[in-house]
């Protein structure tokens, strides 16, 4: 006899326990959880770079960038994966997520861009929290800085080029977009 479908879940602590028993990784967002697709070497190698690159700078400061294992949580309850994140605080080694993230980047792919750049980026804005949001073109040396104003207004800068320099103030880092992009090749795509 066939086992009946899962139910998918409608509320957080119904996705909590529900996706503890998926192989998969779930976001869920509005009520709706959806599964994390497999990325590209380019994504991973950009959000490798990225992570690594913060990590090295913020050594000794009490901040520390994670990767896409672990979930950002909003005060609405939703849950996202995003490719690198950074926090402040001191989470206890067995938290499932974070919900004090200053930094958040989203390494944007062809099947998840749309998404990213609305539903996903209007939660992370809604943590209190997050002062800056990078949203990552893996097809060209090109990114798009969001960042809060101190009335809580966000405003959009967009960055091209080896010569750029992504300033996070915030975090007293900056990263050079060459470094972001080290031995990505562009000719491929």
């Amino acid at each position: 006899m066939r086992e009946a479908a899962e139910k998918l879940p409608t509320t957080e602590a119904d996705y909590l326990e529900w996706e503890k028993r998926q192989p998969e990784r779930w976001e869920f967002v509005g009520g709706i959880p959806r599964m994390m697709s497999g990325g590209t070497v380019g994504h991973g190698d950009i959000a490798e770079n990225i992570l690594m690159s913060l990590n090295q700078r913020l050594a000794g400061t009490g901040c520390r960038a994670r990767g896409g294992n672990v979930r950002v949580r909003n005060p609405a309850g939703k849950h996202m994966y995003p490719d690198v994140f950074v926090s402040c605080g001191r989470p206890h080694r067995s938290d499932v997520f974070i919900d004090d993230p200053v930094l958040v980047v989203e390494v944007l792919s062809l099947s998840t861009e749309g998404y990213d750049q609305t539903i996903k980026r209007w939660a992370y804005q809604e943590i209190e929290t997050l002062r800056t949001l990078v949203l990552v073109s893996q097809d060209e040396m090109k990114l798009e800085l969001v960042t809060r104003a101190a009335g809580g207004t966000w405003s959009s800068t967009f960055l091209v080029g080896p010569r750029a320099v992504l300033p996070l103030p915030d975090l007293d880092v900056e990263l050079p977009l060459a470094e972001i992009y080290a031995d990505i090749d562009f000719e491929e795509t």
